[in-house]
């Protein structure tokens, strides 16, 4: 899930971009399981959105469409219960509480992420990212936090410090954050938003 923001001013537009997303995303769909197509509420949300039954996809196309709209709750016992569209929603209300318009945006790509943080250093951007997995591992993603000098918010769901997993004890984006905001849930997002509204 990727977050775009714009922060009205008399004078001008400032953007500022809101970066998160769930887990590995191309792990996530690669590794697709039955109960995720056999589930109703699952088809009956997919139907609705795309117009066609939800099934593992047969082409790069239908690959996309499911990686792109997760329907279901991925360990609600680590990320709770919120879904996609309801956090989408969430980060829209909050923007507009405070004076900010918020465009979300998720992607299963790494290289499309990149390029997103690349323009938003080229703009002097502000960030609110959760990069999900590529957060331990990812060394281009390190470069390219590298290269940002407006206000960056590293937000994760769950708290990975608090994780038994050792990988992910280790971020390749918190040296370049100006803060951390970790195992807070969804209303991680809001606190950040809160952050990158009054540091503007």
């Amino acid at each position: 899930m990727i977050a775009r923001q714009y922060r009205k001013t008399a004078a001008l537009h400032q953007p500022v971009h809101v970066y998160s997303m769930f887990g590995c995303g191309d792990v996530l769909v690669t590794y697709y399981r039955k109960d995720l197509f056999a589930d109703p509420e699952n088809q009956k949300a997919f139907k609705e959105k795309f117009g066609r039954d939800l099934a593992p996809p047969k082409s790069y196309a239908e690959f996309c469409d499911i990686a792109c709209s997760p329907t279901e709750k991925y360990q609600p016992e680590i990320y709770g219960a919120t879904t996609y569209a309801e956090l989408v929603a969430r980060c829209e209300e909050w923007g507009r509480e405070l004076g900010l318009d918020v465009e979300v945006r998720q992607t299963n790509h790494e290289g499309e992420l990149l390029d997103w943080l690349n323009t938003a250093a080229d703009e002097q951007t502000p960030i609110v990212l959760n990069a999900g997995a590529w957060t331990h591992y990812s060394l281009a993603l390190y470069d390219a936090c590298t290269q940002l000098t407006a206000t960056l918010v590293e937000v994760h769901l769950s708290d990975p410090a608090q994780r038994p997993e050792e990988f992910r004890h280790h971020s390749v984006v918190t040296p370049h954050a100006a803060t951390v905001i970790a195992g807070k849930g969804v209303d991680g997002y809001r606190e950040a938003l809160v952050l990158i509204g009054s540091s503007a």
